[in-house]
């Protein structure tokens, strides 16, 4: 067969609405509207979000078309994303925790790491003991005069509290959580199918290893306020719940309930992003497309030979490269002879304002902090990521090969669908990176051009498509009907 042949993988086939639910406003994921506010009386929308970057951008894209609709947002997440929010206009109340500091933990990095998930998952539980009390007592006061609780895949402790409140609660996930014979948890077994019953099973081991890490907490507050049993599953089982994913990655299973709809993804128009720093812009503009490497939200024990190994990688292929530092602090330690062939070392100072700006290392390495993908990305020649949500569903967007290096959980389930549907390499999974498996990888997705075809052919049809206008509807809906 050859490499211009788009056969064997799945037709590419538009995302669906969801029903009566998509309203059709001619509106495309590019000119998706303004910042300005719009009406001062409408529904107050608490959107509640645990984790990183990619966790909570996707609901400032909500929050932008909720405020178009006469809502008004608030965001709620950890101080790290006050600066999204800020940038786009949107109410902000700061939850304890850091997720940065606790994944840069011992037992953070145990999780990413090890393949015993019961012991990684129990040095969280450790950590997150406190933290769970401290969450639920921020938000009995951030919640109690609002009209409908939106909340992410780890922010379950808002749906206890919008339930003591009386408030209607709307799961929203970024990744499939509701149980299927499609395919199995992916806490258990991500990016594997174990057959239509063991797939089912799966769920409720995944059911049971979430709520053995949170119920401490979360039992002693129901029984404290007199709240109902609460039983293992009963979100996933009873809770409208809006997927922000793409249907051509992972089109919606035949035997989910009504209840529960995917939208699309959730993206911000690329016109609402900064505009990239003029170093970028310049080192772009200076050569070749470069390959974009960056492990997002992910941490590694030793940054510095993690460096090392994908720059030496991207060496043997001959292509010059943007190394996003990310959380792991990658290209912001040491100088060896990969990371400074030109004789020049990574100074202090990037370390420290890494997210504000950019360091050309070597003539052909720029080192970049928190910098705009949906304008990098459509200008690189391939994508070196951990396969998040958030980074897949941009690049997805971007119409660029993608190769995935998945650490964990949903992870591995994004990357075996980019392969699955062509616009990704076959993973390298953490535990298999090597210099030369990384350098395979990256030659195949530069080098066989029928892969940036069919990437940007399902980039068309990925932009087309805005999955806000759908779930702010429903969220709306939701709001009113108090």
């Amino acid at each position: 067969m050859s490499h211009g042949t788009i056969f064997p993988y799945p037709p590419i086939m538009a995302a669906d609405g969801v029903g009566e639910l998509l309203e059709d406003t001619g509106r495309t994921t590019d000119d998706a509207g303004g910042d300005e506010a719009i009406g001062g009386d409408g529904p107050v929308v608490a959107l509640v979000v645990a984790g990183s970057r990619g966790d909570a951008q996707p609901f400032v894209a909500l929050g932008r078309e909720l405020r178009l609709r006469g809502a008004r947002p608030v965001l709620m997440t950890h101080a790290e994303h006050r600066p999204l929010a800020t940038v786009h206009g949107l109410a902000f109340v700061q939850l304890p925790g850091d997720p940065r500091a606790m994944l840069a933990t011992r037992a953070g990095l145990e999780l990413l790491d090890s393949r015993d998930l019961v012991r990684s998952l129990g040095g969280l539980r450790d950590l997150a003991a406190d933290l769970v009390d401290e969450v639920i007592t921020t938000l009995e006061g951030a919640l109690a005069d609002v009209d409908v609780v939106v909340f992410s895949t780890l922010a379950v402790a808002a749906y206890h509290v919008a339930e003591a409140h009386g408030v209607p609660a709307i799961w929203a996930v970024l990744q499939p959580v509701t149980e299927t014979r499609e395919w199995p948890s992916l806490l258990v077994a991500p990016g594997r199918d174990l057959g239509g019953m063991l797939n089912l099973a799966s769920h409720r081991v995944a059911d049971r290893l979430a709520w053995w890490m949170l119920a401490p907490g979360l039992t002693a507050y129901r029984r404290r306020l007199g709240l109902p049993r609460f039983e293992r599953g009963q979100i996933r089982e009873s809770m409208v719940t809006l997927g922000g994913w793409s249907q051509q990655l992972a089109p919606r299973p035949q035997d989910w309930p009504p209840r529960v709809a995917v939208t699309g993804a959730w993206r911000l128009p690329v016109t609402a992003e900064p505009e990239l720093p003029p170093a970028v812009a310049e080192f772009l503009a200076d050569g070749p497309s470069p390959v974009y490497i960056g492990m997002g939200s992910a941490t590694v024990p030793d940054p510095a030979a993690v460096t090392d190994m994908f720059l030496a990688a991207a060496r043997d292929v001959g292509v010059r490269v943007v190394l996003s530092s990310g959380w792991a602090g990658l290209g912001r330690t040491g100088a060896s002879d990969v990371v400074a062939a030109g004789g020049t070392g990574l100074g202090a100072g990037v370390g420290a304002g890494a997210d504000a700006g950019a360091v050309e290392i070597d003539p052909g390495v720029l080192v970049v902090g928190d910098v705009s993908h949906g304008h990098l990305f459509p200008q690189c020649a391939a994508i070196v990521h951990h396969a998040g949500a958030g980074t897949t569903h941009t690049a997805l967007a971007a119409g660029v090969p993608q190769v995935p290096t998945p650490f964990w959980a949903d992870q591995g389930f994004w990357a075996a669908r980019m392969q699955n549907l062509g616009v990704a390499v076959t993973p390298v999974p953490k535990r298999a990176w090597s210099r030369a498996a990384l350098a395979c990888a990256v030659a195949q997705a530069t080098g066989e051009p029928w892969r940036a075809v069919r990437a940007a052919r399902v980039a068309r049809i990925e932009r087309e498509h805005d999955g806000t206008l759908a779930a702010a509807a429903t969220i709306v809906a939701a709001a009113q009907g108090r």
